[in-house]
């Protein structure tokens, strides 16, 4: 499905298409996340891989917004607020 379409319909929201590590690190950890309900394989490798990824970049945030459940795991390790939104 076309993200931007399925989730930023709404005319006073903004898609973002930036490509970065992070965008790297989910494409690669979990492809077909958008079609398919495969398990994530080794969640706490994949949580230690975001945090080291995302790096430096934490320190700026305030909050860490989660809209899947199962990917709210990846902000354990951070000493952040989830806030976790569940639309479905």
């Amino acid at each position: 499905p076309n993200r931007c379409e399925t989730l930023y319909m709404h005319r006073g929201l903004i898609c973002d298409e930036e490509q970065d590590d992070i965008t790297e690190l989910f494409r690669r950890r979990i492809p077909h996340s958008a079609t398919s309900k495969d398990p994530i394989e080794e969640i706490d490798s994949f949580a230690d891989e975001f945090v080291r990824v995302a790096g430096a970049r934490l320190n700026t945030v305030d909050i860490f917004l989660c809209t899947v459940a199962y990917l709210c795991l990846l902000a354990e390790p951070i000493d952040l607020p989830i806030l976790g939104y569940f639309g479905h």
